[in-house]
């Protein structure tokens, strides 16, 4: 808990130089981003269900033209803005980042007592944070604006879903649901079967070292003694195969199940269950089953 709290809080803590000192590119990041993914919900959702109702209703290509036209100069305006951030704003804020955040670590240094410059620990912390503290900072908050945009993308598909089909909802939550708690389940058991094969891993290395150092050369050609390590060793692999057989057979079955809870739910039965309503039913446009279909893909 202790060392969860040095290395987290440090970066949170480090995010509000990037809104003091950097506010418009923050800001544009943001807004790029969230942008960005509202763009892919309409471009692989909205735009194909209009195109396949407007076919059906048999509209002239002219009046289904000006949606595109605007959503591609909405797309050619985020882009732009991306690109101009990215490879022109981005290095002059990274520049004034850097000269603020060291210049604030050397004021807090100057302010610090004799006594610390003796204490290695702290020498260490203060010229690795002078050297990458605007780096981290960097890092961390475009992973946090990389996150936010996963999030506005994946309620915006959730939010398609409770408009158009709460069936299509229910199948894609229980479906992130219990993938997501089966993939913990499986990182886990990834964890405990790495865990339990570091120590034949260095039981079979250590008895095949052996045979190559120089040390026990002398040894091992005046005594038998390397027929019972040669025995160590197949039993050490013999081990370890083992356990990989074990583990591997649970991880094979949580793969399966996962598979079953996202793909042959979402893609399959839910597939299914539109073409039946589309084809026999007769309850859901073209455009509908259309967008449906390619949010539950997506």
């Amino acid at each position: 808990g202790t060392m969860l709290k040095r290395n987290i809080i440090p970066v949170f803590y480090m995010q509000h130089f990037i809104f003091r000192y950097i506010p418009f590119y923050a800001a544009v990041k943001i807004l790029t981003v969230s942008i960005n993914a509202g763009l892919e919900l309409f471009l692989f959702t909205y735009s194909f269900k209009y195109i396949m109702d407007s076919i059906a209703e048999h509209k002239r290509f002219f009046e289904i033209l000006p949606a595109f036209v605007i959503a591609a100069l909405i797309t050619l305006v985020v882009i732009y803005l991306k690109k101009w951030t990215e490879n022109q704003y981005l290095p002059v804020c990274r520049e004034k980042l850097a000269q603020k955040m060291k210049t604030h670590l050397l004021q807090k240094a100057v302010a610090t007592g004799l006594v610390c410059y003796d204490n290695p620990h702290f020498y260490d912390s203060f010229m690795n944070a002078h050297k990458n503290a605007d780096t981290a900072a960097l890092d961390a908050f475009h992973t946090y604006v990389e996150l936010l945009g996963q999030l506005v993308s994946i309620s915006g598909f959730f939010a398609l879903l409770f408009s158009l089909d709460i069936f299509g909802l229910v199948c894609a939550a229980a479906g992130f649901t219990l993938g997501s708690i089966i993939d913990i389940i499986y990182n886990k058991l990834t964890v405990t079967c790495e865990t339990a094969l570091q120590p034949l891993y260095r039981k079979r290395d250590y008895t095949g070292r052996i045979f190559f150092l120089p040390d026990f050369a002398k040894e091992l050609r005046v005594s038998r003694i390397g027929i019972p390590l040669i025995h160590h060793f197949e039993a050490a692999v013999k081990d370890i195969i083992a356990l990989n057989r074990r583990y591997g057979k649970k991880l094979i079955f949580l793969r399966l199940i996962h598979f079953a809870c996202t793909v042959f739910l979402t893609d399959i039965v839910y597939l299914a269950v539109l073409v039946y309503r589309i084809a026999v039913l007769k309850t859901l446009s073209i455009g509908n089953f259309t967008a449906l279909y390619l949010c539950m893909d997506k």
